[in-house]
């Protein structure tokens, strides 16, 4: 009725239980579509494998991912696109695995450097959520998460919404 015809369905930041009973939700609302609603496709774990240093907007309920733990979630809804902080503990040996899983990685809400973005990338993970949000930015002598995007990615969603990035930022990303 709005224009929307698919979606996936994002969670935050949150307590596993939380994050269960909204997968539990979104399932049955994938299992199922009302005449005249869109169809959600999936999950996007925005959350919580994302770094404290770096919530934006996330409840500061971060952990670490492992693979029975992503497995388990997948288990209940698809998740189709999982967001993580590339820096933490083992996330950057998590992606192959889970990309073979068929669930796109993507990173975001991450404080890790440009050289950890680069290997996430050469790990297999396919792009950033939120390109300049709740990341380490563009700095010529320390250049971050968004650099990595900037110089190497092929994919990053961006919130061009004029209070999440600037103007001259989002023209830097067109570029």
């Amino acid at each position: 009725r709005h224009g929307t015809t698919a979606l996936l369905g994002t969670t935050m930041t949150a307590q596993e239980d939380d994050i269960t009973r909204a997968l539990e939700g979104l399932s049955a609302a994938i299992a199922t579509r009302e005449p005249g609603m869109a169809r959600v496709l999936g999950v996007h774990l925005e959350g919580p494998f994302i770094s404290a240093q770096r919530l934006g907007a996330q409840p500061p309920l971060v952990v670490e991912a492992t693979l029975a733990d992503v497995q388990r979630l997948h288990a209940i809804a698809p998740i189709k696109v999982l967001t993580l902080a590339p820096e933490i503990g083992q996330h950057l040996a998590l992606i192959p695995a889970l990309s073979a899983l068929g669930i796109r990685v993507q990173f975001g809400h991450s404080a890790g450097s440009y050289d950890d973005g680069v290997a996430a990338l050469n790990a297999g993970a396919a792009g950033f959520t939120h390109l300049f949000n709740g990341m380490t930015g563009v700095d010529h002598y320390h250049p971050g998460i968004a650099t990595a995007a900037l110089a190497h990615a092929q994919y990053a969603e961006l919130i061009p919404d004029l209070q999440h990035v600037h103007p001259g930022a989002i023209h830097t990303a067109l570029r």
